[in-house]
């Protein structure tokens, strides 16, 4: 896993509820490349917010997917998943005044989130 760190201030929030947040990421970025690769995850300021990007060299999702991403019990990994990891993370982020967001294309995908 790379890790391009910046230099962010103290988010005001539920320490547990945003390592949630960021372990459901992750793990997303891991199933999404089931023979192996690469995940980055990249901190900034966009003020007064502070982003968080993890990207994975996965095969990406095609435009339903990533619509359907956060809705609850949506999963592509049948029985293996809940379907539930980000659509908690994506409340999570919400009740925290924030926002998540998937950019991805099939061959690429970046997750995202601002708080």
């Amino acid at each position: 896993m790379d890790h391009d760190p910046a230099e962010v201030p103290p988010v005001q929030g539920n320490a547990a509820e945003l390592r949630e947040v960021l372990t459901n990421m992750i793990l997303n970025a891991v199933d999404a490349m089931p023979r192996g690769g690469r995940i980055s995850l990249k901190t900034w300021v966009e003020d007064p917010h502070v982003c968080v990007a993890v990207a994975d060299t996965g095969a990406g999702m095609t435009d339903t997917v990533r619509r359907r991403i956060f809705d609850p019990f949506f999963t592509t990994k049948g029985t293996k998943g809940t379907g539930l990891g980000l659509s908690v993370a994506y409340g999570i982020i919400q009740r925290h005044g924030g926002e998540i967001r998937v950019e991805s294309a099939p061959d690429r995908g970046v997750p995202a989130g601002r708080i």
